[in-house]
């Protein structure tokens, strides 16, 4: 009986020590693909940094790049996930290694199920920021384009004062005709800026229903982003609808 339990004793330790060993393989296998998958990572993350700095970092590049990123994290869950799924169809392995390994690789698959989510929300996010940045490069322009025709219809105001007051010194008007002339120029250049300020309006007004357009089209009229963007453009729609009814009561109070 003692031989027997023994032999029993001897025969259990050597499949303990066989299904360990498997288990100690697999996790061998495992740290090879570790560093492999950090250079990877790495060139990657010091390519972005480069086009970053040479301005090339456009939504094209950055989509490449979040795409190669995920391929290289994807490629590496796929070759762990096999290794373990090689390792369950061993005979050796016992069912406390394989009650390890089990837990062990549902860990993998619920990681790969959040790579793939994040993936997602990744290529969402630079498909927003795209629309967002033509969005406002294109009220940047308007407002920038706005000031400017302010600035030169000022200056054309002030050489109109200017001219009108050397007429008045030198005796070619009268007083009267110097404030009516004075009067006039000042009229004509709210005019101006009035037309100014509502054609820059209209183009962020336009910029902006692009941009709610865009993301109708992108996420759905219903999502978060289409919401937002369509607030922004009634927004613009009020303040300018407000601008042009104060315009008026000026006007009719002048």
């Amino acid at each position: 009986q003692q031989e027997a339990l023994n032999r029993i004793a001897e025969e259990e330790r050597a499949a303990i020590e066989a299904s360990k060993k498997v288990f100690n393989e697999l996790h061998d296998q495992i740290k090879g693909l570790d560093g492999t998958t950090d250079v990877l990572l790495f060139d990657l993350n010091e390519q972005e940094k480069r086009l970053k700095l040479l301005g090339k970092l456009d939504a094209d590049a950055q989509k490449t790049m979040a795409n190669q990123r995920y391929k290289v994290q994807k490629d590496d869950l796929d070759a762990r996930i096999k290794m373990y799924e090689d390792a369950f169809k061993n005979e050796a392995l016992m069912d406390d290694e394989r009650k390890k390994m089990t837990e062990e690789y549902n860990k993998l698959k619920d990681k790969q199920y959040k790579l793939d989510k994040q993936h997602e929300y990744d290529l969402l996010a630079i498909q927003i920021n795209s629309i967002k940045t033509r969005r406002d490069e294109a009220t940047k322009k308007a407002t920038n384009e706005q000031s400017i025709e302010t600035s030169a219809s000022n200056q054309q105001y002030y050489e109109e004062l200017k001219q009108l007051n050397d007429l008045y010194e030198q005796g070619k008007i009268s007083y009267n005709d110097y404030l009516a002339g004075l009067e006039t120029a000042k009229q004509d250049n709210e005019q101006r800026l009035n037309e100014i300020a509502e054609k820059g309006s209209q183009e962020r007004i336009d910029a902006l229903k692009k941009y709610w357009e865009e993301t109708a089209a992108t996420f759905g009229a219903d999502s978060s982003q289409a919401l937002e963007a369509h607030a922004a453009y009634e927004k613009a729609l009020t303040d300018e609808t407000k601008r042009q009814t104060d315009a008026r009561v000026a006007e009719n109070k002048r």
